[in-house]
């Protein structure tokens, strides 16, 4: 299976996702907001963590490690996943 880092950026909101394979394991979200399978809303940035009930539909609240820059939500992100950047990294416009 290919481990690998995604992300998207569109200039006020971005988000990153570790992908194993096809499936999401974990996705940090800057988007407004999401509503989970049951209808419980979750209001402005948002994680979703892989689960075999759920797949990857169900989120939570961050506890404090969505910043308002990018650059530091992407390292924060490889830090949680447990990944060390190896190489270049070309910052986002914050």
């Amino acid at each position: 299976m290919n481990l690998r880092v995604t992300g998207n950026f569109n200039g006020t909101r971005w988000s990153y996702c570790l992908m194993l394979g096809e499936h999401q394991i974990l996705r940090w979200c800057t988007t407004r907001g999401h509503t989970n399978p049951g209808g419980e809303e979750i209001v402005g940035p948002h994680i979703h963590s892989y689960d075999r009930t759920h797949g990857d539909f169900r989120a939570h609240q961050p506890l404090g490690f969505i910043s308002a820059n990018p650059n530091e939500d992407f390292r924060s992100f490889l830090e949680q996943c447990n990944i060390t950047l190896n190489g270049g990294y070309e910052a986002l416009p914050s």
